[in-house]
């Protein structure tokens, strides 16, 4: 339809919510009939196809997400339509598949104002099934693990410390149906639980990294081809380098931060042009194209896959 999507989860605090909603300046609602009691500032008129601002382009935004930030104020991450393109086609030639007789069921337990729900939003594409949990459900270890069971989930994707409690209630206990693969993201995966993945034979796990500002995956890593946790290799078309304060390589097993290049990039922050100047920089590397400063303090290995060592500026980052 042309239009950028701004999720809001209807938990944030009210606070939150006024303020995304004045910053995105959001022209339409979409919500349910609880919530809308709240929004009685936007009229009920229908949108029709006259309302289309323009054409509809790769490098046109296709949604904003909010993250928390460390200044106190939610940011808006503007994302073209590039930018989950190349998501899907990660996905495709990482992740997604199809059983031979059927689709594969896949299970989200994120929220949709977290931008790592896009990945299993992905899987329907291609005709799998998607399962969608809410998030207050996701919370519920026990409940998941029924859920799995019962409707015979083939993939689920969530934050390491959720899919650790998952697995420690018996996801991956023979005898009942179990996943054949998972995937973890958004926030570092302990070496215990690491290992514990590991050691599953018959197990295809993944851990993926990456920041709102580069459509939510631009490392892959496959658990099973590293004994001790990595967040892999660059992801499709994406580009990862590790580079010291000058902007030059660090060479392996040198600590630097991580600096993101590729069509997966941000178009940077909704009206935040001097914070976009700081975060969004010139790709030293590449006639007119940028690298997004990730804060993340990393170093390559020796078997060609990086390793994550902490927040450079010693921040956790949360959703993002």
């Amino acid at each position: 339809a042309g239009g950028a999507y701004v999720p809001v989860d209807p938990t944030y605090p009210e606070e939150r919510v006024q303020y995304i909603f004045t910053d995105s300046a959001a022209a339409v609602v979409l919500t349910t009939a609880d919530v809308e009691s709240g929004l009685a500032e936007f009229s009920a008129d229908p949108v029709t196809a006259a309302d289309r601002a323009g054409t509809l382009r790769a490098d046109s935004a296709a949604y904003v997400i909010y993250t928390s930030g460390s200044t106190g104020k939610p940011k808006g991450v503007v994302v073209p339509h590039r930018g989950p393109r190349n998501l899907l086609r990660s996905h495709r030639h990482y992740t997604m598949d199809r059983a031979a007789d059927r689709a594969l069921r896949v299970l989200n337990t994120y929220s949709f104002s977290f931008d790592s729900s896009i990945g299993p939003l992905m899987w329907m594409l291609d005709g799998n099934e998607l399962h969608a949990l809410g998030r207050d459900a996701a919370l519920d270890a026990p409940a998941v693990v029924e859920y799995v069971r019962e409707h015979r989930i083939d993939y689920i994707d969530a934050v390491p410390v959720l899919m650790e409690q998952y697995v420690e209630l018996g996801l991956l206990d023979a005898g009942a149906h179990r996943p054949g693969r998972l995937a973890v993201g958004g926030e570092a995966v302990p070496e215990r639980f690491w290992s514990r993945l590991h050691a599953e034979s018959e197990l295809v796990a993944f851990n993926l990294y990456g920041p709102t500002e580069a459509s939510v995956d631009s490392g892959f890593a496959v658990v099973a081809d590293a004994p001790e946790p990595t967040i892999g290799r660059p992801t499709h078309g994406g580009r990862l380098y590790v580079l010291d304060p000058l902007l030059l390589p660090c060479g392996p097993g040198q600590a630097g931060e991580l600096y993101i290049g590729g069509p997966q990039l941000a178009r940077g922050y909704h009206e935040r042009l001097g914070l976009t100047a700081q975060r969004f920089v010139a790709d030293p590397f590449g006639d007119g194209q940028r690298l997004y400063r990730t804060g993340d303090l990393v170093r390559w290995r020796a078997d060609g896959q990086l390793e994550f060592i902490g927040r450079a500026d010693d921040q956790v980052k949360i959703r993002g």
